[in-house]
């Protein structure tokens, strides 16, 4: 248990920044599964709708320091290929 004021603050900060952070990846990987599910369903224009705001948010994740740079720019690329594929829809 933290003993002084400075740590108990910063345990507290944690905790408020660890809640936030997994309700963001929570919106985020469900956005992604959307996508994959509309792919693998072979719904190109629902998958192609909703594609900005799934890669919105994963640049805001990034931007926020949620997810690593790399990290978000994987996740839209494999995204994209799989959405600009010749035979789209296609699990890769």
């Amino acid at each position: 248990m933290a003993t002084h004021r400075s740590a108990e603050k910063k345990m507290t900060q944690d905790i408020l920044r660890r809640e936030r952070n997994r309700a963001h990846m929570g919106r985020l990987r469900t956005a992604i599964k959307k996508v994959k599910t509309l792919l693998e369903k072979k719904d190109l224009p629902a998958a192609r709708k909703l594609m900005p705001e799934v890669i919105t948010l994963i640049d805001r994740s990034v931007s926020k320091r949620i997810l690593h740079q790399n990290t978000g720019s994987r996740y839209k690329s494999n995204l994209l290929k799989r959405l600009n594929a010749p035979g789209a829809g296609a699990k890769s």
